[in-house]
């Protein structure tokens, strides 16, 4: 049975602490009761919590009894109804309609209150709470969050990063109503963010996160995150994402044959011959390879830019070749995981990361490092940015106006001497590239 008392994070002293049932959280607006007992003596913090955690199960017990689900399907409209009246009041200020508009809004939160059967001079705590949320006034921060996944409109990746930032923003505001929460909380959580080491970019991507649920859900509020300041740190150079040198190559090539990972293998030697990402490698279809003109079409990456043709090396096409008349399903790659997101590159990920950390590579390194590498060699081989751009499925930018807005992107015939001389400079990388079916993957 469990005793209700932790001790939380660099805290000496005990806590207790009961989490809320998901049913009580909206009518006592908060997830979770914690009060610090003071003592680190556990026999003390177990009699002195008993007490309050017997109050606050009375309190959850109370909130149950109460009267809202009775007549819940007519209490929420009329909450809809009152939270757009807000809205409206808020824009209507020093104009004939507001006070109408007012008057509108007592007049619902009157029917809410007789719904409830709530004299509100008399009512206890848990009856206030209960009211308060059913006119909108106790809205927390997560409550649309149901229906704004029920639209799907990103990948379940992305919508699952989202609904984790918005609870953790909920937590953060510690049960605070929409109504009382403000942009020096939106900038606080950022200011947390960044002591917790998180990067520029990962705040700002949490802050769009926010923004975008937030829109979502009140579009005629001003936007509290619209405004946040994310303060960018200085990176040191030491500290960025490295590229691979060609040396480096040809020690991960080796040491992938080395470990007999043929699925590895492949997607390494396609990653450094093409500069593609390890997600668009791993979700290459038989229907994106034309052989006949020897390159991939990609219609399915991260970015628009992305969605290329991406020309074969000569060194590359009898696997490809291999693969597409081998294959048992849609897929180019044998690679028979995926991730709970339909990602087919995670565990490809997970093994390359092993291999490159066994040979004493730091955080600095990763599988894109082989994409920052190609980029490299397109530079220092004389390769012109355009290509390259086009090659690697990056944006053109606004450099010119003729190129980068009007150009319907380099010709096959400048991409295939990019990638000749691309695979000229990794010539080292693999000496005796297999070329046999019978060898393959070997």
């Amino acid at each position: 049975m469990p005793d209700h008392i932790t001790k939380l994070r660099n805290q000496r002293n005990y806590t207790a602490v009961l989490n809320i049932p998901k049913d009580c959280r909206e009518l006592l607006g908060k997830r979770q009761y914690k009060k610090a007992l003071g003592t680190d003596h556990r026999p003390t913090a177990l009699k002195l919590a008993r007490p309050i955690v017997s109050l606050w199960q009375k309190q959850i017990d109370t909130a149950r009894q109460g009267k809202v689900s009775a007549v819940s399907g007519k209490i929420e409209q009329l909450k809809k109804l009152l939270i757009e009246l807000k809205d409206d009041i808020s824009a209507a200020e020093d104009t004939d309609e507001h006070l109408n508009l007012f008057h509108a809004q007592s007049a619902i939160e009157d029917e809410v209150a007789e719904l409830l059967n709530t004299d509100l001079n008399e009512a206890s705590e848990p009856e206030k709470i209960a009211y308060l949320t059913a006119i909108g006034e106790r809205v927390l921060f997560d409550d649309g969050l149901d229906n704004h996944v029920a639209k799907g409109t990103v990948t379940k990746r992305t919508m699952a990063e989202r609904v984790k930032t918005v609870r953790d923003f909920t937590d953060f505001v510690d049960g605070k109503p929409v109504e009382r929460i403000t942009q020096d909380d939106a900038n606080a959580f950022q200011e947390l963010m960044a002591s917790q080491g998180k990067n520029y970019k990962t705040i700002q991507k949490s802050v769009s996160q926010l923004s975008s649920y937030y829109k979502d859900q009140w579009p005629k509020r001003a936007n509290i995150f619209s405004g946040v300041a994310i303060h960018r740190t200085k990176q040191r150079k030491s500290e960025k994402r490295q590229a691979f040198t060609v040396e480096d190559l040809i020690k991960l090539r080796q040491a992938i044959v080395e470990k007999n990972d043929p699925n590895l293998l492949s997607v390494f030697d396609i990653a450094r011959l093409t500069g593609m990402r390890i997600e668009e490698v791993c979700s290459l279809r038989i229907e994106d390879v034309c052989l006949k003109e020897g390159l991939f079409r990609i219609d399915a990456s991260k970015t628009e830019a992305g969605e290329r043709e991406v020309v074969l090396s000569t060194d590359l096409i009898p696997k490809v070749k291999y693969f597409v008349e081998n294959t048992e399903n849609k897929w180019l790659l044998p690679i028979y995981s995926e991730s709970k997101y339909g990602s087919r590159s995670d565990l490809i990920g997970k093994r390359f990361g092993r291999l490159k950390t066994s040979l004493n590579y730091d955080g600095r390194f990763v599988f894109h490092s082989i994409r920052k590498a190609v980029a490299t060699i397109f530079e220092r081989q004389g390769v012109s940015e355009l290509v390259a751009a086009d090659l690697l499925g990056h944006s053109r930018g606004s450099a010119t106006m003729s190129y980068g807005l009007y150009s319907t992107g380099s010709s096959i015939e400048a991409k295939r001497e990019a990638i000749s001389l691309l695979t000229e400079a990794q010539a080292d990388v693999a000496p005796r590239m297999i070329t046999q079916t019978k060898q393959l993957g070997s």
